[in-house]
């Protein structure tokens, strides 16, 4: 199934259906409008690899806290050490 940005307003995807369709979609829309999990954040919305555009080079730790209030910054800080080590 292909996904675009429009589709995340409307509808959850799991972390599997993000990753199968990163390419075509923007890191700050996928931020903005998906519930996402630590792992996924850290190895795709914050990792330069995957930061295209302008916009997605400014998501940082700070902008991930702020879209997604679920997500504990003592952990997020945690996984970020473990990925960078």
């Amino acid at each position: 199934m292909s996904i675009t940005n429009d589709n995340l307003k409307d509808k959850s995807y799991t972390s599997q259906q993000l990753i199968e369709n990163i390419d075509n979609l923007d890191l700050d829309i996928i931020l903005e409008n998906q519930k996402l999990e630590i792992k996924f954040i850290v190895e795709y919305l914050l990792n330069e690899k995957y930061q295209i555009t302008s916009t997605e080079k400014n998501i940082d730790f700070y902008s991930v806290i702020f879209f997604q209030p679920h997500i504990d910054k003592n952990e997020l800080e945690s996984e970020l050490k473990k990925f960078y080590r």
